[in-house]
């Protein structure tokens, strides 16, 4: 009973005197928590004002003035209230792109009693806790932000980009070979004759598998990526997935489709589970699959193929040399009546981009470029989901290769999981594909998804996997600002 009574009046004192408020220190717990927080969005360097006030609190700290300290904490607090309370709300795109302008902040004198009466009664700690982003692993994600800062990288040999093979020898060879020592997926007892021999080619599949990649045994630039990512990068490849992992409909919503562009795979989740895992080849460099999210309404079986503006200019560049370009792809040119065009009738001036009036339309079958199945949802970039007649570039271990929509390995059976419960069973699926007929098959249960950039995750297994920047969304963003740089000096 003192002690409630010692605490209402330190309060009235507190409310009474203005100039006091910067002198109510939080309990340990709850300092900590702030810290942690802000150093989190510093680290993933979505806006300055993070790491100067994580340095701001760090310094105080360090001064032993416990009124400075006391007031930056309060401010890194309300730092940190308010980007959570603007990025909750952010559209889904927002999010993956990290596009944030957060607004100048105002803190009310009301807000300002309100922190003072939770720090005193050691109540902030549990506010701080409401405020963290709502993803699997958390703390985990902490764990391994902490470790990567604190910890010095290898200093690895390495030696100038170049595909490394079996059948590969020299001096890059020996470079490899003592950088997958280092990393310890490699017998320090292993000789360096510049030879690649089965014991290097096993200790560059088990890197490759620990990383995603496809062991293939071959050095590409995803695993030299990966041999010399960094411990800074790894941080900041964290926090910024932490960002966009932040959505409550991943955890509410059940099932739906996750595209995940840097890993380049489809996955469906079911009651939080992963029930398909799927390669997709997404877009190139320079037609880039958008980050998004939708609603998947349909899926077409046999479809049709209307070349997007996208391609329609390469093809006329063809067309414009050769007058049967389009008749070795299957293609036609139809008028809008789907009339037939025969490209021999029109002029040179007429098959340029800027005065060609007509569609280009390949008919279903096995050769048409969207293969058997097309996966709807509304969107204003006109992509979507389908599979592909070329298989053969689910093999690449890089697959940004198509011109924006998204080919998927397991279209099949992405196809009858959607189509459960409307009549199209998957032996009603089987004839309509071997007959050739196109079908819009309307679903009978709307399922959501989810086009994401998640650089860096950490799966169900507790293990951390990091994938390429492959739209350089981040590259900008990896080096840590000097203010974090300032309390974690690795070297």
């Amino acid at each position: 009973m003192c002690t409630v009574i010692l605490r209402s009046l330190c309060l009235v004192i507190l409310l009474l005197t203005s100039s006091a408020y910067a002198l109510v220190l939080p309990q340990r717990s709850a300092q900590n928590e702030i810290k942690w927080q802000l150093l989190e969005l510093a680290v993933a360097n979505v806006d300055v004002r993070f790491a100067k006030q994580f340095d701001k609190i760090v310094r105080a700290s360090e001064s032993k003035n416990h009124t400075l300290y006391a007031s930056e904490l309060k401010k890194g607090y309300f730092l940190i209230k308010h980007f959570r309370n603007y990025f909750d709300v952010l559209p889904w795109e927002q999010k993956q792109y990290l596009t944030v302008k957060l607004p100048k902040l105002i803190v009310s004198g009301a807000s300002s009693v309100t922190y003072d009466h939770m720090a005193l009664n050691n109540s902030l700690l549990a506010d701080l806790i409401s405020l963290r982003p709502n993803v699997p692993y958390y703390l985990k994600y902490r764990d391994y932000i902490k470790h990567y800062l604190t910890t010095k990288d290898l200093n690895l040999p390495k030696y100038r980009f170049k595909v490394i093979s079996k059948k590969s020898s020299g001096e890059s060879v020996n470079q490899l070979k003592r950088a997958l020592k280092k990393l310890g997926f490699l017998d320090i007892n292993c000789p360096e004759d510049g030879m690649y021999d089965l014991e290097l080619n096993d200790a560059v599949k088990a890197l490759q598998s620990a990383n995603s990649l496809k062991a293939d045994g071959i050095v590409g630039f995803r695993t030299y990526t990966a041999i010399y990512r960094t411990n800074r990068e790894k941080a900041v490849a964290l926090a910024r997935s932490i960002l966009r992992l932040n959505d409550s409909r991943l955890k509410t919503m059940s099932p739906y489709v996750l595209v995940n562009l840097p890993e380049a795979m489809l996955h469906v989740y079911s009651e939080g589970s992963s029930i398909i895992d799927s390669k997709v080849v997404i877009g190139k460099v320079k037609a880039q699959t958008p980050l998004l999210h939708s609603i998947i309404n349909n899926v077409v079986l046999n479809p049709s193929w209307n070349v997007p503006k996208s391609i329609k200019k390469e093809y006329l560049m063809h067309l414009r040399q050769d007058p049967l370009y389009l008749q070795k792809k299957g293609i036609d040119i139809v008028d809008h009546n789907l009339n037939i065009i025969d490209p021999l009738s029109l002029s040179e001036e007429e098959l340029t981009f800027r005065n060609f009036k007509y569609l280009m339309r390949q008919l279903p079958g096995k050769h048409n470029a969207l293969g058997l199945y097309k996966f709807n949802f509304p969107n204003t970039e006109d992509v979507y989901l389908h599979s592909t007649s070329q298989p053969y570039l689910f093999k690449r271990d890089s697959r940004a290769l198509s011109s924006g929509c998204v080919r998927v390995e397991k279209a099949a059976e992405l196809a009858h999981f959607l189509l459960q419960g409307t009549r199209y069973t998957p032996k009603v699926v089987d004839r309509i594909l071997a007959q050739g007929e196109t079908k819009w098959a309307t679903l009978e249960n709307k399922t959501p998804v989810f086009i994401a950039y998640w650089t860096a995750y950490i799966g169900q297994n507790s293990q951390v996997y990091f994938h390429d920047d492959v739209y350089k969304l981040d590259a900008k963003y990896k080096v840590l600002p000097k203010e974090v740089v300032a309390h974690f000096k690795q070297y």
